[in-house]
């Protein structure tokens, strides 16, 4: 069986010499342009309608070899999905993505991740390396109860302690949180965990709590999800804050309004009075003097 239409095709045109032009789509056509211009293949009327005849197969064997490692067929070898998007097309994009996710974490206090294995002891990893990291694939068995936070800048993330006091664990989500994490915080091993969610004052970290709230949220009961706002955050928006926060996404603005829950439509309160969005970074910079 052809890894995919395209291979089908060219099948087809080693063992018949030519297909019908109709059964090349236009994507097929862009791949298969360098081919045309060097007259490998040439676009012929035949009858009523036009055919695309093979003039070279030793030229189409030979783009094959370099766009199709291991053939038409493909591999039938198990490899992680990166490394079959390599096999079977020479580009790790063609892969469904990567199978597992690397999760940098900080603990703090007792703080342990639990697992039928082996615990591991993130607070003590912490204090010893300043960070814990693990894989996590499915099916998902790390556990945790307690309270963690995704974080989503690093300058943050290594501070964390200072500045949600009661944090016991805290995951660097990179920015945006990814779908697997996501559905390893909604999993059952996870489900005596609060979430607190650290991000962005803007558009984009709104959308990304939001996200998060959706994921976690159960029918009939609140969400497990908590946005955090620190005391001073007026006072940060207001000295720290940009404009150009909410202008450059205005239309995740518009989502994250429709969607808004009550503690997002609190932040939205004070960024519409004050007309600006802050980023996280600006948690870090003292008042005194500011």
């Amino acid at each position: 069986m052809s890894v995919d239409a395209l291979a089908d095709r060219l099948a087809r045109l080693l063992d018949e010499g030519s297909c019908p032009a109709s059964a090349l789509s236009r994507a097929m056509r862009r791949r298969l342009q360098p081919l045309f211009n060097l007259g490998v293949l040439v676009e012929r009327r035949a009858g009523a309608g036009f055919r695309v005849q093979l003039t070279s197969p030793e030229a189409l064997l030979r783009w094959i070899a370099r766009e199709y490692p291991y053939g038409l067929d493909g591999t039938d070898k198990e490899l992680p999905s990166r490394a079959r998007g390599m096999a079977n097309f020479a580009d790790s994009k063609r892969g469904r993505g990567v199978d597992a996710s690397l999760l940098q974490l900080r603990g703090f206090g007792d703080a342990v991740l639990r697992h039928a294995d082996g615990d591991m002891p993130v607070a003590e990893l912490t204090r010893r390396f300043g960070v814990a990291s693990l894989v996590l694939e499915e099916p998902f068995e790390w556990a945790f109860s307690g309270r963690l936070t995704i974080v989503e800048n690093l300058e943050f993330f290594l501070s964390v302690e200072h500045l949600i006091t009661d944090v016991e664990v805290a995951l660097w989500s990179r920015g945006r949180t990814s779908s697997r994490v996501l559905n390893w915080l909604a999993s059952p091993p996870m489900a005596q965990a609060t979430v607190i969610h650290a991000g962005d004052y803007d558009p984009v970290g709104l959308d990304e709590y939001l996200k998060l709230a959706d994921a976690l949220s159960l029918v009939g009961e609140s969400t497990r999800v908590e946005l955090f706002v620190p005391d001073d955050f007026v006072e940060r928006l207001q000295r720290f804050g940009r404009a150009e926060l909410l202008s450059d996404s205005a239309e995740v603005l518009e989502r994250v309004r429709s969607q808004a829950d009550d503690a997002v439509r609190g932040v939205l309160a004070e960024i519409d009075r004050i007309g600006k969005g802050l980023e996280q970074e600006g948690l870090l910079i003292s008042l005194d003097g500011a």
